[in-house]
């Protein structure tokens, strides 16, 4: 970590500037991995019970994904949650259809350690996450790119395996802002489904004897859960944050901004503060002058709540799926 409390390294997905995008690499790595995924929980474990994917599925369906994205959140209960989960997907979605493939958020520090590791992820379409660095990084802004792309992006947040969250009622850890920033970020707030996993902390608990070599015979259960009523919740708060916000076109820039970065602030803004896409000294300039006129903590209230919603989603989800055994 530098003294600026940046990460010295340079994740590979950012040198470019440009978000990671799907080339050949990518559709050989993610058919690949889906349909080895597939194998496993048709073959490998007792039982596989999956409830409600449609939702997802008619999600993925929908003809209008041009600009709204899908955002599905779960709990973490294993290391091999993402990808074996996704071999539930009907082989059409996720291999003869790329775009229909999840993108997710992957710790540096953990999956991209070496050049085989960097490129295996890279080509399962992971975003490289530095951790400890906050929500505004490079990470979140290519997330928020593809879900305003109409792309999917899949997130844990609790942001690390926590095998206790597969018992009723979840158990879940705080969820981390991260997903709250993504979706108020976005053009249109995404699709969001809540989703819940059991039985994989089963086939690779913590801690085990054998680091790499899964448990087979498992009962596994995953379950998504009704969009509508989630998304239009997270939407209201979203929508309630938006309208209490300033109007870049509304604050009265100090005399000491440059013309370049007053013209720059107005069409990188684009009449919301929160769309910048700012870099360098235009970016500094222009939150220094335009921070004070903006209260901050309106931004992370809504964040906490946003993020509190979806953590309920989930919660309740895994009661419904799995209730409490009666005294």
């Amino acid at each position: 970590m530098s003294a600026g409390g940046e990460s010295q390294a340079r994740p590979w997905n950012y040198r470019s500037g440009r978000p990671p995008s799907v080339g050949i690499g990518s559709r050989i790595t993610i058919a690949t991995i889906a349909l080895t995924s597939k194998l496993f929980l048709n073959t490998a474990c007792a039982s596989v019970k999956v409830r409600g994917l449609r939702h997802l599925l008619a999600a993925l369906d929908e003809a209008h994904r041009k600009d709204r994205g899908i955002i599905t959140v779960a709990n973490h209960i294993s290391v091999v949650d993402d990808p074996l989960v996704w071999g539930a997907l009907p082989t059409k979605h996720c291999i003869l259809n790329p775009r229909n493939m999840r993108w997710t958020l992957g710790a540096s520090d953990i999956m991209f350690t070496n050049p085989l590791y960097r490129w295996f992820f890279r080509n399962g379409q992971v975003i490289e996450t530095v951790r400890g660095v906050g929500v505004h990084q490079p990470a979140v802004d290519i997330a928020v790119a593809k879900l305003n792309s109409g792309a999917w992006v899949h997130v844990f947040p609790e942001g690390q395996v926590n095998q206790e969250s597969c018992q009723a009622g979840g158990n879940l850890l705080r969820f981390k802002w991260g997903v709250g920033r993504m979706i108020m970020s976005t053009t249109k707030t995404p699709v969001v489904i809540p989703m819940h996993i059991t039985g994989l902390e089963r086939v690779m608990p913590e801690p085990r004897r054998f680091k790499f070599l899964p448990r087979i015979g498992q009962h596994i259960s995953i379950t998504f859960g009704e969009p509508e009523a989630l998304t239009q919740e997270v939407d209201k708060l979203v929508q309630r944050w938006r309208s209490s916000r300033p109007s870049i076109h509304s604050l009265e820039l100090p005399t000491g901004v440059s013309q370049p970065v007053r013209e720059a602030v107005v069409s990188n803004l684009g009449g919301d503060l929160d769309t910048a896409r700012l870099s360098g000294e235009i970016r500094k300039q222009a939150i220094d002058n335009l921070g004070k006129e903006i209260d901050w903590t309106d931004e992370e209230r809504a964040r906490v709540d946003i993020v509190a919603l979806l953590q309920k989603g989930v919660a309740d989800l895994a009661l419904s799926a799995h209730p409490p055994l009666a005294e």
